[in-house]
C-alpha cells in the first residue's frame, strides 16, 4: 500500500487517496544522511509547486531548540517558508524522505522522517478501526 499527492493543495495525509505505486517511492532509514541533498516542496505564500534545496545537517532523535517534542527529526540547511509545512521532502533519487514540519532557525528546517509518518498513520488507522468496532 502506498499513497500519492492528489494535488498541491491536498497534501495533508487526511486528503490522500490510495493508489498503487512502486515501493521505491519511500526512502528507508539509512538511505540518506548528513550531507545528502534534499528538496522540500510546498505552496509557500500560495505559490503551487515551489521547491527549495539544501543539505541534511542531522538525522536522529533529539530535542530541537524551542521544541517541546523529543522525537526523530531530519534537520536540513535550507529555507522553508510558510506554506512548505505539510509538503513532501524528496531526496536526489526522488524518494519521499519526510514531511516538512517547521523552521527552526535562519535557513534551518525540521522534517518528520517518512518512517515516523508511516508508523503514526498506521497506528492512527488501527485506532480508528478499533473505535468503529467498539
Amino acid at each position: 500500500m502506498s499513497w500519492h499527492m492528489t494535488t498541491a493543495s491536498t497534501w495533508p495525509p487526511w486528503s490522500l487517496r490510495r493508489r498503487t505505486c512502486p515501493p521505491s517511492v519511500w526512502a528507508t532509514p539509512g538511505a540518506y544522511g548528513r550531507g545528502n541533498w534534499c528538496w522540500p516542496w510546498g505552496i509557500p505564500w500560495g505559490v503551487p509547486g515551489a521547491v527549495t534545496a539544501g543539505a541534511v545537517i542531522e538525522i536522529g532523535p533529539y530535542t530541537l531548540e524551542k521544541s517541546p517534542w523529543e522525537r526523530e527529526w531530519i534537520v536540513a540547511g535550507l529555507r522553508l517558508r510558510p506554506g512548505h509545512s505539510g509538503g513532501p521532502m524528496m531526496d536526489v533519487e526522488g524518494r519521499l524522505v519526510g514531511i516538512n514540519t517547521m523552521i527552526t532557525g535562519p535557513e534551518v528546517a525540521a522534517t518528520v522522517p517518512v518512517h515516523v509518518v508511516k508508523t503514526f498513520l498506521h497506528d492512527k488507522l488501527e485506532t480508528e478501526k478499533a473505535n468503529l468496532v467498539a
